[in-house]
C-alpha cells in the first residue's frame, strides 16, 4: 500500500512576503558591503597649495643729480651808487643794453636742493662812452639753489676779476629766483630774475631778467 505525504497548504500572500524578505535581505547585504568599502577607503586628500609665484621688484631708477645750464639775460635796470669819479646813475635799455650770458654746472644734495657753479659774462652792446670796453664784465658765482615744485631760489657771493669794463676785483652777492619747467629726456626751460649786488669798489645793484635751459644727468 502505498502512502502520499502532501505538504500542507501555504497560506495566501507567502510568495509576496517572502520576496519581499529577500529584497530586503540583499538591501542590507550591499549596504553593509558598501559601508565596509568606504570605511576602508584613504580620505580624500586636499590639493597642494600652490605659492604664489615671487615677482621681482623692479629697481628704482638712479637719480639723476647732475645738472648743467646755460641762460641768456638783459639788463632791466641798474643803480651804480655816486663815487669820487661821478654822480649816481640809473641805467635802463634805453640808455644803455647789457646782455649777460651764464653757464654753469651743479649737483643735487638733496632733491630740494642744488649746490651750483656759475660763470658769467657781460658785455654792453650800446650807450658806452667812447674809449669804454664792451667787454664789460666776468663773474664766478658759487651759490646754493633751493627747489621745490618748479619753484626755485638761490643766493651766494659774486666773485668778479673784472666789472664795470675794468679789469679789477669786485665783491658782492647774488640773488635769484624763478620758474623751471620739465621738458621730456630731463631738460628744462626756466625764466627767472637774477639781481648780482657788488660793494667793494663800487656799490651796484642789477636787475635782470634771463631765460634758461638746463639738463639734469
Amino acid at each position: 500500500m502505498t502512502s502520499t505525504f502532501h505538504s500542507p497548504p501555504r497560506p495566501r500572500g507567502y510568495g509576496r512576503a517572502a520576496t519581499a524578505l529577500l529584497v530586503v535581505s540583499l538591501g542590507s547585504t550591499l549596504g553593509a558591503t558598501r559601508a565596509r568599502a568606504e570605511s576602508t577607503e584613504p580620505p580624500p586628500t586636499a590639493p597642494a597649495a600652490v605659492a604664489p609665484e615671487s615677482v621681482a621688484p623692479r629697481p628704482r631708477a638712479q637719480p639723476r643729480r647732475w645738472f648743467v645750464h646755460v641762460n641768456f639775460g638783459v639788463n632791466l635796470y641798474t643803480h651804480n651808487a655816486a663815487t669820487g669819479t661821478g654822480p649816481a646813475q640809473n641805467i635802463t635799455p634805453a640808455d644803455r643794453v647789457n646782455l649777460g650770458q651764464q653757464i654753469g654746472l651743479g649737483y643735487y644734495v638733496h632733491p630740494n636742493v642744488r649746490v651750483q657753479l656759475t660763470t658769467q659774462f657781460g658785455e654792453t652792446v650800446s650807450g658806452l662812452p667812447a674809449g669804454t670796453s664792451p667787454f664789460s664784465l666776468v663773474a664766478v658765482i658759487p651759490w646754493v639753489v633751493f627747489t621745490a615744485r618748479g619753484g626755485f631760489v638761490g643766493i651766494g657771493p659774486f666773485l668778479a676779476p673784472r666789472a664795470f669794463s675794468k679789469n679789477e676785483f669786485e665783491l658782492g652777492t647774488f640773488l635769484s629766483g624763478g620758474y623751471s619747467f620739465k621738458l621730456p629726456h630731463s631738460f628744462g626751460l626756466a625764466l627767472a630774475v637774477q639781481m648780482p649786488v657788488t660793494l667793494l669798489h663800487r656799490v651796484s645793484v642789477q636787475i635782470t631778467p634771463l631765460v634758461s635751459a638746463s639738463y639734469r644727468f
